[in-house]
């Protein structure tokens, strides 16, 4: 799978094109109020659906903390939603 091309023109990816997070917090790590899931990431991982549904639980835990305030230095959290249209 390819890199979303806007993303991987962003500052929010790495070098392979893909949103530059840490494994264990779905958090990005250059931009403490980014969080991503799914075939967006850079996780050594499938772009399945399934591997999307195992991240669940993980990102939604780290939000909570955020938006309760027991994350360091993080003032906002921005959602972006997106789907890849098919033919």
């Amino acid at each position: 799978m390819q890199p979303y091309e806007f993303l991987s023109k962003s500052a929010l990816a790495d070098a392979t094109g893909f949103v530059d997070v840490v494994k264990e917090t779905l958090q990005h790590k250059k931009f403490p109020n980014v969080f991503a899931i799914g075939d967006c990431t850079n996780l050594p991982t499938s772009k399945t659906a399934a591997a999307v549904a195992g991240s669940n639980s993980i990102l939604v835990r780290n939000l909570i903390n955020v938006m309760d305030g027991k994350s360091d230095n993080v003032p906002k959290v921005y959602f972006l939603l997106f789907r890849k249209e098919t033919s």
